[in-house]
């Protein structure tokens, strides 16, 4: 993620920002924007690329990949995810983008093992006595 600093069209292309006020990084910057491809296409080929060489590594894991997501994590450091579906968008484009990257880590024999905060849907839980729940609009089972 340095090369991602150190190139001012890359460094662009990766910060995230307020869908109201797109001057103003979230965060201060430093939070990720799955949304842009010029972005994604580097996180998936060159970041997911680099574990892919790594040959005593066979699994790769991704801890609460999601968590930014999740209730009003984003909206606290970006006031411009306060609605829940800008925040479901967000959440959909880093699922996307965990995919790509995903298949160039399964196509090295690598496995990604997310670890997430979002559930299954209700209607995943049909049949079980344990309660679906959802983030933001979106369910695990997307």
């Amino acid at each position: 993620m340095a090369a991602v600093a150190n190139d001012s069209v890359l460094a662009a292309a990766a910060t995230l920002v307020d869908p109201r006020n797109s001057s103003r990084a979230c965060g201060g910057g430093g939070l990720l924007s799955f949304s842009d491809e010029t972005f994604v296409r580097y996180w998936a080929r060159t970041v997911g690329g680099e574990l892919t060489g790594e040959q005593h590594v066979d699994a790769v894991f991704m801890d609460g990949f999601d968590k930014l997501y999740s209730g009003s994590a984003l909206a606290t450091s970006c006031p411009g995810f306060a609605q829940a579906n800008r925040t479901a968008a967000a959440l959909l484009d880093k699922v996307a983008a965990t995919a790509r990257q995903a298949a160039v880590l399964n196509a090295a024999g690598k496995l990604p093992i997310l670890s997430t905060y979002n559930s299954f849907s209700p209607a995943s839980w049909e049949g079980y006595r344990v309660g679906g729940t959802e983030m933001n609009g979106v369910s695990e089972d997307a």
